[in-house]
């Protein structure tokens, strides 16, 4: 039995970090003692944690990053798998090498990177560069993650997102879009209210939903209220229940500037969900084949991404992604996913 530690952000949150936090938890927690870290947040999990020991946060302390190394490095586990979308992987591995230089930790520290490389600008990259060769393991969700990391001789492995199938067969429409994410600069839902806003003109009967929130929902609303779409736009806030809207909704939208490999087009793909997205870096061209299972569009390109979404009135040509989606999800199987992240407990790491 290992004892193993995950370190996040949040683990109370409910983004898509939150649900591969619980997720490895599930994994691990079936045989070894798991323990959760969250640098932030408290109350009830949104996500249900069931195999964890404990979830412990560090909310209210002064450091909470270097409360919760010292307390890693005082724990004596086994793995310790540090969660980053973005600086923390960065930091943790600075600390960590900074406060251990007077002992040996016996724990295998493995950085979980959940945002593409070629997103970040170019002084993180260096850091990234530098200090993630300080990890055992750094784990990445594409391949051309992998590929980047190995150049740079950092030791690392492709783990993507698991996806509970579904494989529903669609034989009905409703003219309904779905976006979903953190309502945030990053998955850009100011673009796509723009390329709504001119989709509807032709297009009045389709209705567009947004479900999640975040530091944005006000200015979003009111640049909806501002074009006059109020009606043709629901903001449908945190929803417990995304599953509901899977399976009524005809396709998927998303307009990030950024990725990793976003959790949201496996699932909706699992309900027979087409996608229609940015091809932003990266993730999504890793799930969607274009034409094959929805459509891939150049960053910014609204007049395309308008044209594919109105080529989605056809049945025969929305009938055919969605069964390719779903043929696609079936790739992404949790029981497949689970073999990965066990075997890293097992690899044969470098001292």
């Amino acid at each position: 039995m290992k004892r193993i530690v995950i370190l996040i952000d949040n683990a109370y949150s409910y983004a898509g970090t939150e649900n591969i936090c619980n997720f490895m938890a599930e994994t691990f927690g079936a045989d070894n003692e798991v323990t959760v870290y969250s640098l932030h947040g408290s109350g009830e999990t949104f996500y249900p944690f069931d195999n964890v020991r404990e979830i412990v946060t560090f909310r209210g302390k002064r450091f909470p990053l270097l409360s919760a190394i010292i307390s890693i490095n005082n724990k004596n586990f086994d793995f310790a798998f540090i969660i980053s979308m973005g600086k923390l992987s960065v930091y943790f591995s600075l600390i960590q090498k900074m406060i251990s230089i007077t002992g040996k930790n016996k724990a295998k520290f493995i950085s979980c990177e959940h945002v593409s490389y070629h997103s970040f600008s170019p002084l993180i990259k260096i850091l990234k560069k530098t200090f993630l060769k300080f990890y055992d393991g750094v784990i990445l969700l594409t391949s051309s993650d992998q590929a980047i990391y190995n150049s740079f001789n950092i030791t690392s492995f492709c783990i993507p997102n698991p996806v509970q199938y579904q494989g529903v067969i669609r034989n009905t429409r409703s003219k309904i879009a779905l976006a979903a994410g953190r309502l945030s600069h990053q998955k850009g839902f100011d673009k796509l209210i723009n390329i709504w806003s001119a989709f509807i003109i032709n297009n009045p009967d389709w209705k567009l939903y947004i479900a999640g929130d975040g530091e944005l929902m006000l200015s979003l609303q009111s640049k909806v209220k501002e074009l006059g779409i109020e009606n043709s736009i629901t903001f449908l806030g945190r929803v417990n229940n995304i599953e509901y809207y899977y399976n009524i909704a005809d396709v998927f939208l998303m307009t990030s500037r950024y990725e990793g490999l976003p959790l949201v087009l496996l699932e909706s793909q699992s309900w027979g969900m087409p996608a229609i997205s940015f091809d932003c870096p990266t993730g999504p061209k890793e799930v969607i084949k274009n034409s094959e299972n929805g459509f891939l569009i150049n960053m910014d390109d609204n007049e395309l991404f308008i044209s594919k979404l109105e080529l989605l009135n056809e049945d025969d040509v929305f009938y055919r992604l969605s069964q390719g989606a779903v043929s696609n999800s079936s790739m992404y199987n949790p029981e497949l996913i689970k073999q990965k992240w066990n075997a890293l407990l097992h690899h044969n790491f470098k001292e």
